[in-house]
């Protein structure tokens, strides 16, 4: 049989959970708690007014529910572009692709190409300068449930 999980076990996943979604798009979830807020605001006025399905829509939900509804909403979007690639990078890849497909450039200058491309990419990664400590911050709350520092 398999143990059930502890509340001390849901807790940390639910705390690192959070911490993550305020590290990765902070407006959208703050945007999200809001309106979930504002949603479960709504159906408490409407069910006082009607009395059929809203009424009890309103007593299956608690406002929990309609926040993390809001949540997922403003941070659907973000998630599924989280993997999409420069447009200007796929263009470079596509031309030095292209050029050697064709043949009409060496395979020591494809090369060259390939690694000035990735030369491009990783100074304009350094030249960010918050991407490092971002990235630092985000890999300890993961590890350890801990909440991000306070100037972050």
């Amino acid at each position: 049989m398999q143990n059930p999980i502890s509340s001390d076990q849901l807790t940390g996943l639910l705390r690192r959970s959070i911490d993550t979604l305020f590290l990765e798009n902070p407006v959208g979830t703050s945007l999200g708690i809001l309106l979930g807020l504002v949603m479960d605001g709504v159906f408490s006025a409407s069910a006082a007014v009607f009395q059929g399905w809203i009424a009890r829509a309103r007593e299956a939900l608690h406002w929990w529910t309609w926040v993390a509804f809001g949540i997922l909403g403003f941070n659907l979007r973000p998630f599924l572009r989280r993997h999409k690639l420069d447009p200007a990078l796929l263009e470079a890849l596509d031309f030095i692709k292209q050029q050697e497909r064709d043949k009409t450039v060496p395979k020591w200058q494809i090369r060259a190409m390939y690694q000035n491309l990735f030369t491009k990419v990783l100074e304009r990664l350094v030249l960010e300068p918050d991407l490092e400590e971002r990235l630092r911050s985000s890999r300890e709350i993961a590890r350890s449930g801990s909440n991000p520092p306070p100037d972050a």
